[in-house]
């Protein structure tokens, strides 16, 4: 996929613009999201275990107890990220694991400002509601 996103960028490149409001940076990411939302809704896969690393979780624990509910923690989270839809991971893992603005995320989706917001709220209360589930009201 990291491939084919590379091919992507390189033949749409005479068709950057420089001056234009997106950076390099920005437009790439833009077509990588595309083609990861586009192959997430094709075959709908988990994300790799290293992918959002809430283990990091677990490691901070102090004691054996602590270190068990941890990765129980990161289990159930991992597993909630999987299952939300394509759209609402990309928006919040953007937000989230990449520390993008709103804005920024609108421009790498291609979605208006509004949407980014509403996907990132609706991910989270989905997250939020698999942590009830599991551990009881928050």
């Amino acid at each position: 996929m990291a491939q084919e996103t590379f091919l992507r960028v390189f033949k749409a490149l005479p068709n950057f613009k420089r001056n234009g409001s997106a950076r390099l940076s920005t437009w790439i990411l833009t077509i990588a999201s595309n083609r990861a939302i586009d192959e997430l809704r094709r075959k709908r896969p988990g994300l790799p275990k290293d992918a959002v690393n809430l283990d990091a979780l677990a490691a901070a624990a102090h004691t054996a107890q602590d270190e068990v509910e941890g990765r129980a923690l990161a289990r159930v989270l991992q597993h909630a990220v999987d299952e939300l839809a394509p759209e609402y991971r990309a928006a919040f893992l953007l937000r989230a694991f990449h520390d993008m603005s709103y804005t920024e995320i609108s421009r790498a989706l291609g979605v208006d400002l509004g949407t980014v917001k509403s996907r990132i709220s609706r991910a989270r209360k989905s997250l939020r509601r698999a942590l009830e589930e599991v551990y009881g009201g928050f």
